[in-house]
């Protein structure tokens, strides 16, 4: 029981025992129903006491909880769900491959150029280098260099500009990027900013860029993880994992480049796609040619020959006008 209610009920029973006694010192004595009604009228006092007491202290404990969920001068983040093609043919996105604890050392030489980003005309091309840089970007955020991340973050943005596609990549989402920088909210930031993009063009039908996007981040990612694989001899078997898994992704996204065409009016865009298609065939190739098990890691030479064949991939649709 509360102190402070037990303390009020023992001054109520006092004070009735020195009513008692003043009645038997010759003061007057209060009738039966005298007694009764005083006594209830205690018993009321005491309970309106302990219900503002429980109020008072119910406040208190409000305002401490308040004060002690407050949160700190941080971004106040959630992170996105999911885009509903890449939930639906299981195509990974840059941030959920790459991670330095299974990466080792970076190599930035690896970074695709900005230079070659006013190269780029077509649509499909813009998509497709989209998708390259927003790998390289992801690869600069999670090895903390700043320097190069603002570099690729500005080539993305202007890739994204001129694909429209801009909201989720702007000079504000940049601003929190540099306070928050080494902290997991610059990479939840750059996860949902991805992933909007995605379910966005998923969501418009926007087939003449999500699926050249998609193939861009992809590739990228798997060309970062292979160079470190082939400069970090001792990394992590979940990085074999990784790479050897990429076979079946093959296979998926070979699916979903077909369900597309099956939308597709215009004869350009069915070519583009159909060229798409043949350029994942070359890697699936490769897997097949090689030995890659998920449980064994991969030796150097294959390592080097699907890390030209990630390059090669790129290397087309750069060339390709």
């Amino acid at each position: 029981m509360n102190k402070n209610l037990v303390l009020i009920l023992i001054l109520a029973i006092t004070l009735f025992l020195f009513d008692c006694q003043k009645g038997q010192n010759g003061t007057k004595t209060l009738k039966p129903a005298e007694l009764k009604a005083k006594f209830e009228y205690k018993n009321q006092q005491i309970a309106n006491d302990s219900i503002n007491l429980t109020q008072s202290e119910t406040k208190q404990n409000s305002l401490i909880t308040k004060t002690q969920t407050k949160p700190a001068n941080q971004l106040n983040l959630t992170k996105t769900n999911k885009c509903d093609i890449v939930e639906k043919y299981s195509i990974p996105l840059p941030y959920t491959l790459l991670d330095t604890q299974t990466l080792g050392a970076p190599d930035f030489e690896m970074l695709f150029p900005t230079s070659y980003a006013d190269r780029f005309i077509k649509i499909t091309q813009k998509s497709f280098f989209f998708g390259v840089y927003t790998a390289d970007l992801t690869y600069t955020l999670i090895y903390n260099n700043q320097t190069k991340f603002v570099d690729y973050y500005d080539i993305v943005l202007k890739l994204a500009t001129d694909l429209s596609i801009k909201q989720n990549f702007t000079k504000a989402y940049l601003t929190k990027f540099k306070q928050n920088f080494k902290t997991d909210s610059a990479k939840i930031i750059i996860q949902n900013a991805i992933i909007k993009t995605c379910q966005q063009l998923s969501e418009s039908h926007q087939i003449s860029i999500l699926p050249f996007a998609l193939a861009g981040s992809w590739s990228e990612t798997l060309y970062l993880i292979t160079g470190n694989a082939i400069k970090n001899q001792n990394i992590s078997m979940d990085v074999y994992k990784i790479i050897s898994q990429q076979g079946s992704t093959i296979d998926k996204f070979k699916q979903y480049i077909n369900n597309t065409l099956l939308d597709v009016e215009s004869i350009d865009l069915s070519i583009e796609l159909q060229n798409l298609s043949s350029q994942l065939d070359s890697i699936k190739t490769l897997y097949n040619q090689i030995y890659v098990s998920e449980n064994i890691a991969i030796d150097l030479n294959s390592l080097q020959k699907l890390h030209q064949a990630y390059g090669r991939f790129k290397k087309y649709f750069a060339e390709n006008q």
